[in-house]
């Protein structure tokens, strides 16, 4: 049996002129997690307005992030995060659900679908299929596992709008508080095991299957959440940044291979090391090479001088390496250091070191 809190802390409403609906707080209270549809009218963040049930006062939105690939046409990619001027103290932010999506398990679903200034709207459901399922009979072109979609049960086979019309293992049968999101449920999460697996994007009434088709969410239609596991990176890039590496201190602290971004760049970093100290200073020339990995596409092109102060017998190097979300194979490229002067190598030797581009591109992220 699944265990369902009155309420939850971590659920606010969100509104603005054009309408109002969901969203919750993330782990470290600083920024909020809603449905694009929501909030992309807004010009400002000032526009936007939070209520919780439990504080009174809450920080201000500083920013509204929306995912770059939001299609207001098709409601693919509906998601959006807020900025708070201050993390939010008082509530406890929810985490999100990192592991594969567990078909056929049983969800909660929270908002304020109970209309403004009453309790939540909470109920389950279960996670039925994922959204591409709809591509076909809809004309949708919805990217795989973007979307999940949850189908109001009522024990009827005739309302049962995902095994008829596209074949899929989902049962008739309710689950223990069956529900679907409410007209203000937009934007508020799914979770799986207090995590936030999910976040109520749209409904689909196919009057084939919907048992009252003059009202709004009966049974025989169809919830379908954005698949938070699909956004990740664009969640924690936002939210955290990319890593940051630190500069390696001796051979064996460098990175050799890097993993490739989806949002922003990261530094990779080589180390020119001496075998001794030497009492005068070096100078050196230094440039990058293109091998598989492009400059300008992949990694920034760096050329320059450098310099060992006399005693020192290591230098790091920065490279700047580019993000996307073109999937690829892993790539390659190097740093070449050579002597014009040929005082420090003999002539015409160069020394070359290269490093990897490791790709960890999906078709959303």
């Amino acid at each position: 049996m699944i265990n369902i809190a009155t309420h939850y802390p971590a659920v606010l409403e969100v509104s603005h002129t054009s309408g109002r609906g969901s969203a919750v707080l993330l782990e470290g209270g600083r920024f909020i997690l809603t449905a694009a549809h929501l909030v992309a009218s807004a010009d400002q963040p000032e526009q936007l307005r939070l209520r919780s049930l439990d504080l009174n006062v809450l920080p201000a939105i500083t920013a509204i992030h929306i995912h770059p690939d939001w299609d207001a046409s098709s409601f693919n990619n509906d998601l959006a995060l807020l900025e708070l001027a201050t993390p939010i103290s008082g509530i406890n932010g929810l985490a999100l659900y990192r592991d594969p999506l567990p078909i056929g398990e049983t969800f909660i679903m929270a908002g304020f679908g109970n209309g403004t200034g009453t309790a939540q709207h909470i109920g389950t459901n279960s996670l039925d299929t994922t959204g591409e399922v709809l591509n076909g009979p809809y004309n949708r072109d919805i990217p795989a596992n973007s979307q999940f979609l949850s189908d109001y049960d009522n024990g009827s086979a005739a309302q049962n709008m995902l095994a008829s019309l596209t074949g899929v293992s989902s049962s008739a049968l309710p689950t223990s508080a069956e529900s679907i999101s409410l007209p203000g449920d937009s934007g508020g999460p799914a979770l799986l095991n207090g995590q936030v697996a999910g976040i109520a994007s749209y409904i689909i009434a196919d009057p084939t299957y919907d048992s009252d088709p003059d009202n709004v969410s009966s049974t025989g239609e169809v919830a379908a959440y954005s698949n938070i596991n699909s956004y990740l990176n664009w969640i924690d890039y936002t939210s955290q940044g990319n890593p940051v590496y630190q500069p390696p201190s001796q051979p064996a602290d460098v990175s050799t291979t890097v993993a490739e971004p989806d949002f922003g760049s990261v530094i990779n970093h080589f180390l020119l090391t001496l075998n001794s100290a030497s009492s005068q200073s070096i100078t050196l020339w230094y440039q990058t090479i293109e091998g598989s990995a492009l400059a300008g596409q992949d990694y920034e092109a760096s050329e320059g001088w450098l310099t060992l102060a006399p005693g020192e017998t290591q230098l790091s190097i920065p490279v700047s390496i580019l993000g996307d979300r073109q999937s690829e194979a892993d790539e390659t490229f190097s740093l070449q250091i050579s002597d014009p002067s040929n005082q420090w190598l003999a002539q015409g030797i160069t020394l070359i070191a290269s490093h990897t581009i490791t790709d960890n591109d999906t078709l959303i992220s």
